[in-house]
């Protein structure tokens, strides 16, 4: 069965290069539309670094193994944001444990 979902447009800038585009809003108008929200504040925690992570944007902090981050708050999409050596930014929360 190659019934094309309502809501879905195909979009063609040369007659022999077709694809079918759509977004999420376009098929499920009435779902809430999601950003990487902090999903839990965890103040005064602290957590400790059990890799080394290289900041790859200004918003992110470098971690050391060993390093004693203050947990601030955890994103849904397991980005953590806390403050370590008086800066605060985002590290993976898969490269830390509970200190």
């Amino acid at each position: 069965n190659n019934t094309v979902p309502p809501r879905c447009r195909l979009q063609s800038n040369k007659p022999s290069q077709r694809s079918l585009t759509t977004t999420n809003r376009q098929v499920y108008p009435d779902l809430p539309v999601q950003s990487p929200q902090f999903s839990e504040k965890k103040p005064n925690k602290l957590v400790k670094a059990i890799y080394p992570y290289t900041a790859a944007h200004r918003d992110e902090l470098d971690l050391k193994e060993g390093d004693c981050i203050l947990l601030m708050e955890c994103r849904q999409d397991k980005w953590y944001k806390g403050e370590l050596n008086g800066k605060v930014g985002l590290f993976p929360g898969t490269f830390v444990t509970d200190a």
